[in-house]
């Protein structure tokens, strides 16, 4: 239900999934906007369900979305080579 003077959510090109803004109150008391979470929905048949298991977050099996590895995290390592790269 949206209020009255709420923005509509933001649709991606495909579709298939939103960008939900993250709202939060400052140290005033005034509500900000700290990001957004893009969010995809998919409601199947239990049946289809029961038969394309899905992994939970990236285990295996990951599919349906496919969830690739995050990109840009600190990997720790001696070499500093490795942690120039």
């Amino acid at each position: 239900m949206k209020k009255e003077g709420q923005k509509d959510y933001e649709w991606k090109e495909d579709g298939e999934s939103f960008w939900l803004p993250m709202l939060a109150k400052n140290e005033e008391g005034e509500i900000e906007n700290n990001g957004f979470v893009r969010v995809r929905i998919d409601i199947v048949p239990k049946e289809y369900a029961e038969k394309n298991k899905v992994g939970s977050a990236r285990e295996d099996p990951n599919q349906e979305p496919y969830l690739p590895p995050p990109v840009g995290r600190i990997s720790w390592s001696l070499n500093p080579c490795t942690m120039y790269k």
